[in-house]
């Protein structure tokens, strides 16, 4: 049984965009996120569903019975939603606020968030500060409650009575090489090198298993998603290279052999050269997390609605 908690909100926001506009790309032009992006919230929501919900006739994307059923309820709760988020907005005002924003991310996510945050708070906010920095998690409700952070992003789901979240993003991990590496000539023999993107050949178990990898994380010891499905399928990999941060390692790739495995948004932000996985691996989540007692606070909920808009159209 599928739960508000598991369910992103958002979904239903790219489901009467495409009621609406009928076409993908019309829909994805009224939300300001890219067609891909659009296509995805919609398999998502036919898997949620268990219906097509949209049949392509043409140009047209149709609605089944199921949308025509669902379009009444759905725009009524977004219309509940934005009457909410106005109620708010009539006692904040970002224009005139110099409030100095607090938040907690790795550099992963501080690439993926920050530049567009920025570039929103300068139109929108243009006397707010921003400070990001990483606050271990075993820290993260103190600073929360004690006001020292606005609100942190991170990977696990830190289930905890004091805190809210919401998901802001689910990327699936995909497996980088350089450029000039020998698993990607055969896929960049008609390409130019400039432009590095998905493998058009796939990459087998065997192959990943017997290469030596490079892995990001802040401990110093201790398995990843990644490590833990191998060693389901009993098998590991050979990490030779250790890193903490994100920022060093397309340097490494580029004047190794070295596979390189990480969230697909990262791969394509850093055109890097990459495969799917030869084997099953959940996709990474991002979730945004606040302190309960900031449920109400008008700038707070003005800005989580903003890192909302800014995750979900990347």
């Amino acid at each position: 049984m599928n739960t508000l908690q598991k369910i992103d909100l958002n979904l239903f926001v790219v489901f009467a965009a495409i009621y609406q506009e009928r076409n993908l790309t019309r829909a994805a032009e009224t939300l300001f996120i890219t067609q891909p992006a659009v296509s995805n919230a919609l398999n998502r929501l036919r898997a949620l569903y268990d219906d097509e919900l949209f049949i392509r006739s043409g140009k047209s994307m149709v609605p089944t019975p199921t949308a025509e059923a669902m379009i009444e309820k759905v725009r009524a709760a977004l219309n509940l939603m934005q009457d909410s988020l106005m109620a708010n907005s009539k006692t904040f005002t970002p224009e005139l606020s110099s409030h100095g924003i607090s938040c907690s991310m790795n550099d992963l996510a501080e690439s993926m968030i920050l530049p567009r945050l920025l570039k929103h708070l300068k139109q929108s906010a243009p006397g707010m500060t921003l400070s990001s920095y990483y606050v271990q998690r075993d820290r993260l409700i103190h600073e929360l409650a004690a006001r020292r952070l606005d609100f942190a992003i991170d990977v696990p789901l830190i289930a905890d009575p004091q805190l809210r979240h919401s998901q802001l993003h689910e990327d699936a991990y995909v497996c980088a090489v350089r450029k000039r590496h020998p698993l990607a000539k055969p896929s960049l023999e008609k390409q130019s090198l400039a432009k590095p993107s998905l493998a058009k050949h796939s990459l087998d178990l065997s192959t990943y298993l017997n290469a030596k990898h490079l892995h990001i994380s802040s401990r110093r010891h201790g398995s990843n998603t990644v490590d833990l499905c191998l060693q389901q399928l009993g098998e590991h990999r050979d990490i030779r290279v250790r890193l903490q941060h994100y920022l060093l390692a397309p340097k490494i790739l580029e004047s190794t052999d070295l596979l390189w495995t990480l969230p697909k948004t990262l791969a394509t932000q850093l055109k890097l050269h990459y495969f799917p996985l030869p084997f099953h691996v959940p996709a990474v989540e991002w979730h945004l997390f606040w302190h309960k007692n900031t449920d109400n606070d008008p700038l707070q909920c003005w800005l989580r609605e903003l890192i909302t808009i800014i995750a979900t159209s990347s």
